[in-house]
């Protein structure tokens, strides 16, 4: 997101992560609730291919921390 600064970033995902945690989906008689984690890379020079791994250990941070949170690479904050 051009122009936005990692809290203001945080701020935006932990706000659609909320929207979608309260949500429900009906199959049939069954309501499923739903949770989200994100791990995103704020900034980085390095080739995509490193990013995409950052971003991948950030996700798979944000899970091992118990789940329906946000890691932002380079961050030790989630929620």
């Amino acid at each position: 997101m051009h122009g936005v600064d990692a809290d203001q970033l945080y701020i935006k995902l932990d706000d659609f992560r909320r929207d979608i945690s309260v949500s429900t989906l009906t199959a049939g008689d069954n309501k499923i609730s739903i949770t989200m984690s994100i791990g995103v890379v704020f900034s980085s020079s390095d080739g995509l291919s490193k990013q995409m791994n950052e971003a991948d250990n950030a996700l798979y941070l944000a899970k091992d921390h118990g789940r329906n949170q946000i890691v932002i690479s380079g961050s030790e904050e989630f929620d």
